[in-house]
């Protein structure tokens, strides 16, 4: 959407104060915010013309060389009334779509476009646009990651005995852990996800769900992204994990069987995929373009690990590169 550029001369007549103030200027100091060029320069103008100069009359001058993004001298009402300055009024849609997203979510988005209200508004969509392209992401390297791990554990776990009964336990690790798995899972992490689990068979149970009670791949659908960071902690430092020293020696190889990197390596693109998958979540700015490029990398490292086609598959279904290319002040070709 594109609008006209109109020139103003900012001590010509104004319209009327519905119209300048429709709405109403605010700020940290009660009198304006930065809205846009024209509605801040005619509604101060309007304010001088109905109110006088007063004590607060220089603040917000002072203020309006900030909203007009120019190398100005200081203004006066002198060459306030006498300056003409041409901008690009923010479309009435564009005017209500700020309004709902609230000036404090907005706030970043104006920040990171120098004040411009509708390139704020186009970083927002963009923004909208780059977040659903990592989240799509998570369609393919969280499953495949849980999968690979609980492949795994679940032949781990059928190679230790049950203490209590003499026998091997199964291979459903989330129903019968060792306890080597329950402690590094966390008991807490495998009870609450069994809850989840209880509660989405409840809620389609009525001829959609074949079980009463959950099976493991239930409770594993409902594990965080978070619990594999607590799984795939490397054995680092002066005094290692016993356990993590074990998993990674017996076990976790095998699910990354072509990696050449180090473990903490793997660790540290995990981590950067689930906190991105946070910030996605709560709906976050993830303005920086070069950050969105690491996380897509990440992605693309763990799936390589995996094995060697996962990250063709990645590559022939993402969005994120053309999405970079389209950032509306930082594109990444």
């Amino acid at each position: 959407m594109s609008c006209p550029t109109v020139s103003y001369p900012i001590g010509c007549k104004t319209p009327g104060r519905a119209a300048v103030l429709r709405h109403p200027p605010r700020s940290e100091c009660g009198d304006l915010i930065r809205w846009h060029e024209v509605t801040a320069g005619l509604a101060l103008t309007r304010w001088v013309q109905l109110n006088g100069e007063g004590p607060d009359t220089q603040g917000n001058l002072d203020l309006l060389a900030i909203l007009l993004r120019r190398d100005l001298p200081p203004l006066s009402l002198d060459s306030l009334h006498n300056m003409t300055t041409s901008v690009q009024p923010v479309p009435p849609l564009f005017t209500a779509a700020i309004t709902a997203i609230s000036g404090d979510r907005f706030g970043p988005y104006l920040r990171a476009a120098g004040g411009d209200a509708v390139k704020g508004l186009q970083l927002y969509h963009w923004n909208m646009r780059v977040s659903a392209a990592l989240y799509e992401t998570l369609h393919i390297v969280e499953i495949a990651l849980r999968n690979t791990i609980d492949e795994q554990l679940s032949a781990w776990n059928q190679t230790q005995t049950n203490s209590a009964t003499g026998q091997a336990r199964s291979a459903h690790w989330l129903l019968e852990p060792a306890p080597l798995l329950e402690r590094i899972v966390r008991r807490e992490k495998i009870a609450e996800a069994t809850e989840r689990a209880v509660k989405h068979i409840q809620r389609r149970r009525v001829g959609s769900h074949p079980r009463h009670v959950p099976a493991h791949c239930d409770v594993l659908a409902q594990m965080m992204f978070g619990t594999w960071r607590f799984v795939l902690k490397a054995p680092t430092g002066g005094r290692p994990d016993p356990g993590s020293v074990l998993l990674w020696r017996d076990v976790l190889p095998k699910a990354f069987p072509v990696m050449t990197r180090q473990p903490h390596q793997l660790v540290d693109d995990v981590v950067r995929i689930y906190e991105a998958r946070n910030r996605i979540a709560h709906l976050e700015p993830m303005l920086d373009s070069q950050q969105v490029r690491e996380i897509r990398d990440s992605v693309g490292r763990v799936l390589a690990d995996i094995g060697v086609l996962l990250p063709a598959w990645f590559n022939s279904q993402e969005t994120i590169s053309s999405i970079l290319a389209k950032h509306p002040t930082h594109p990444i070709p």
